[in-house]
């Protein structure tokens, strides 16, 4: 992401680069990724918490379910994340077994209002997420579909892009 910045706007407008222009354009751009990112949940094989299952989605314990799935799976153990929508997560917070401090171990989900780490995974909320062939852009109300994963499920490649010349490279005229 790139914008324009004249010499006037940085001396008369901004008073402060990083909070105006740099935060805004990163937090776009963390959004835009996780969209991307959640695209590729259509690429799993592997459902519970659906129609005919025993446990709906908002349910925590369609979470332990799909643990189950992944252990029959003989996926590691370790750095398993979970990824759920609004409508899911105020679900789960509600529940006893998200909340309740004697049955949790802690009280971080009493003080922080947040799912934390659950039965093998730590477990995310994005307001991103929506139903099946739906977008957060649509504004539709469809049932979520969150994602339990072992991270490396998916990869992320970033690189950076060419300079331009003249912009670092050296340039021998002879």
């Amino acid at each position: 992401m790139s914008f324009k910045v004249t010499a006037e706007q940085r001396t008369l407008e901004l008073s402060d680069f990083n909070e105006q222009l740099v935060a805004p354009a990163t937090e776009a751009i963390q959004q835009a990724i996780d969209r991307k990112i959640l695209t590729l949940r259509d690429d799993i094989t592997q459902e519970t918490g659906g129609t005919g299952d025993t446990y709906a989605l908002t349910d925590p314990e369609v979470l332990i379910e799909a643990r189950k799935i992944l252990n029959q799976a003989n996926v590691p153990l370790t750095t398993r994340y979970a990824v759920v929508g609004p409508e899911i997560e105020a679900a789960w917070l509600g529940d006893p077994l998200f909340h309740q401090a004697d049955q949790r171990g802690d009280t971080d989900g009493l003080k922080e209002a947040s799912l934390g780490r659950k039965f093998g995974a730590d477990i995310y909320t994005t307001q991103n997420i929506t139903g099946p062939g739906a977008t957060i852009d649509q504004g539709e109300s469809t049932t979520e579909v969150g994602v339990l994963f072992h991270r490396t499920a998916f990869a992320l490649v970033a690189r950076t892009l060419a300079l331009p010349f003249g912009r670092g490279e050296r340039c021998r005229v002879r």
